[in-house]
């Protein structure tokens, strides 16, 4: 282990000394600094960080005792070793307060500054280990509060399809999920901003901001409950005493905008803050949470407003979700983006976007309700867990980029045509790949007797090199893929031919009719003859 140290002291031949006196390269210390006064050991302190520091008492500008002070209030946990010309009573007892590590007395003695090195290691790595423990302890506790605040938030939704037992009573939220409610008023806040996308990356010194925020406005009128989700959505539950209506909605007023503040940082961005009724019983919250969902989709109908109360939206025209966007369109769009089908797609959202029209200022949460359900199908219709999370993606973003319904089927619509082209581009491109081109071979040569070797020829690869490759990127050896490629092959022969059984097995490259027959009834559990009884 690497220790490293800062030795101070105004006598250049003193710190000469000292590094002849032992070998901190044996004891496995780096000397990162040698300083002249007690200024510039501090600035070198708070650049380099060691671990140790060998100082002087009797120092210009500071000395040994106003250095470890400065450095305790940086929050640094440096161990000092305090130097002196002779005994001071004084000194000694301020080195004690402080927790040096020794206080040593010139003449030093090689053995004593060896032994007290020593002993500052050892502490240093008390200091590590106690240090791990606490980040490990830390890190528990974390993981902990966030699992319980998954578990309010996905029962309070329904999400873990079962009553929310926990919400009878604050006494059983809070035993359940180490919440601290009381009786009284409930308000929820749903703020929704795209600056993590505009950014392109998570901003963990946006999210302290945003969280210091909503402590230092919302945090003094009232208990809050946050979830926060990919650094750009916060669900706020604001639990409050009734008299403290008032000072909630200042307190709601000035956080939003505090955030908007940041932009004097990071640029513009969309922020909207939707707010939900003042309830008085924590059997509502789930209602509260899509009354300030919904609020928030208010910006759709009311151009301009990004601090929306629900009573400003609760009025407005009824719709059904389901006759705007009907269930069989919900799946074409979903074997749309799954197929890359982009003209389809774009007349599907043509319709869709003209009904959409007629609905401009009607109820925003019938326009989630029917986005959500566009939503889960372009969601579900994504070949791999990252296809689906930049789906998941591209629909966050067009949402929050619009400020009307239509506008809002048009963006979606754009960002879905950029992911098909993308993907079809992948796919152009992995066509050009040496696997991509051993399968296009063989789906013209699979009737004749072909190896790996001229496969591999194809493919313009080593046959070792290409046997390895073809079974990561197919998660199929070759042999099994050209048996799989030729089964099916015969399949669509016996369903749609009049070839005999002895034809079809030499078509697809089975000379011996009773060695294909026996493979295809071991793949498919059935014989030839029944299969094309069954299918043709």
């Amino acid at each position: 282990m690497t220790y490293r140290i800062l030795i101070a002291d105004d006598e250049p031949k003193l710190i000469r000394l000292i590094k002849e006196l032992v070998d901190f390269e044996e004891l496995g210390i780096e000397i990162v600094a040698e300083c002249r006064d007690g200024e510039e050991a501090y600035r070198e302190i708070l650049d380099k960080r060691p671990d140790i520091v060998l100082s002087d008492i009797k120092m210009p500008v500071y000395d040994g005792i106003a250095l470890i002070e400065k450095t305790r209030k940086q929050g640094l946990n440096t161990r000092f070793i305090l130097i002196s010309g002779y005994r001071h009573f004084e000194y000694a007892r301020s080195a004690i307060r402080l927790n040096v590590v020794d206080y040593l007395l010139k003449p030093i003695d090689a053995a004593q500054l060896r032994e007290t090195l020593q002993k500052a290691c050892r502490k240093v790595d008390q200091m590590r280990e106690t240090d791990a423990g606490n980040e490990e302890l830390k890190r528990i506790r974390e993981k902990q509060a966030m699992s319980q605040m998954e578990g309010f938030w996905n029962t309070l939704l329904g999400r873990e399809n079962r009553e929310p037992q926990a919400f009878l009573s604050e006494e059983l939220c809070n035993r359940t999920y180490h919440t601290s409610f009381r009786k009284g008023c409930y308000q929820v806040l749903s703020i929704y901003c795209n600056l993590s996308g505009l950014l392109e990356q998570q901003d963990s010194s946006l999210t302290e901001k945003i969280n210091t925020i909503l402590d230092r406005t919302l945090g003094g009128v009232g208990r809050v409950v946050s979830h926060v989700a990919s650094g750009r959505s916060y669900v706020l539950v604001v639990n409050f005493d009734r008299e403290k209506r008032k000072q909630v909605h200042e307190a709601v007023v000035a956080m939003y905008y505090s955030i908007c503040d940041i932009r004097e940082i990071y640029g513009d961005f969309e922020l909207t803050v939707g707010l939900s009724g003042i309830r008085q019983d924590i059997r509502e919250l789930k209602e509260a949470y899509l009354e300030a969902h919904y609020a928030q989709w208010g910006r759709m109908v009311l151009s301009g407003s990004s601090l929306i109360e629900y009573s400003q939206i609760a009025g407005l025209k009824r719709f059904a979700p389901e006759k705007l966007v009907s269930g069989a369109e919900c799946v074409r769009i979903g074997e749309c983006v799954k197929y890359l089908r982009a003209e389809e797609l774009g007349e599907i959202f043509r319709t869709i976007s003209l009904r959409a029209a007629e609905n401009t200022n009607s109820y925003p949460g019938d326009m989630w309700e029917t986005f959500r359900r566009l939503r889960d199908a372009v969601i579900e219709s994504g070949r791999s867990p990252e296809n689906r999370k930049r789906l998941e993606e591209e629909c966050f973003y067009a949402s929050m980029e619009a400020r009307s319904f239509p506008k809002l089927f048009q963006n979606l619509f754009l960002c879905l045509e950029r992911y098909i082209l993308e993907e079809k581009k992948k796919m152009q491109e992995k066509a050009g790949r040496p696997v991509a081109r051993a399968v296009n071979y063989l789906k013209d040569n699979y009737s004749r007797d072909v190896t790996l070797e001229e496969a591999a020829g194809a493919a313009g690869v080593s046959p070792g090199y290409f046997s390895r490759l073809f079974k990561a990127e197919m998660q199929i050896g070759f042999l099994e893929y050209l048996t799989r490629l030729r089964l099916k092959e015969s399949e669509k022969l016996l369903a749609e031919s009049s070839l005999t059984i002895r034809e079809i097995a030499l078509a697809v490259g089975y000379p011996d009719e009773k060695y294909y027959a026996r493979l295809f009834k071991k793949t498919t559990g059935i014989k030839p003859s029944e299969f094309r009884k069954i299918y043709s």
